[in-house]
């Protein structure tokens, strides 16, 4: 996992995955937080993205929860800047903010009461199935 710092205002999300595939450079992709177009995105890497909401106890991610999250993920939330933002996470704590200001979340999503992380999942595809593993590791 590299560590890069997001170089346009509104893409944080690519900025994070960029980092989480050691990509030396940030994608034009996945400005918006798109499902659908984040995993068209990852499908070549072969993985796919997978959504989990977190509860949010006093404007904070629970931390039982995260506690049940090993390696590296995604955890999306309200950044203070009127809309919402991405970090990276490790073992249940901030590892990397990809705003130079850094800052972490200060709450759950906009208009909602949860944080969503997101977990890179290893696709593997054979001929009578496919199967699915997860690539977080420490």
């Amino acid at each position: 996992m590299i560590k890069l710092n997001q170089n346009k205002t509104d893409n944080c999300l690519a900025t994070c995955f960029a980092c989480l595939l050691n990509l030396e450079t940030i994608p034009n992709i996945l400005i918006q937080y798109c499902y659908e177009d984040l995993n068209i995105f990852l499908d070549p890497f072969g993985l796919f993205a997978l959504p989990i909401n977190v509860v949010s106890i006093n404007k904070m991610p629970c931390q039982e929860h995260l506690d049940m999250f090993k390696g590296y993920y995604i955890l999306i939330g309200d950044g203070g800047r009127g809309h919402n933002h991405a970090v990276i996470y490790k073992n249940a704590s901030l590892f990397h903010d990809p705003i130079l200001e850094g800052g972490g979340l200060i709450g759950p999503c906009l208009n909602e009461n949860y944080f969503q992380a997101y977990f890179l999942v290893q696709k593997e595809i054979n001929n009578d199935t496919e199967k699915i593993t997860s690539t977080n590791t420490d």
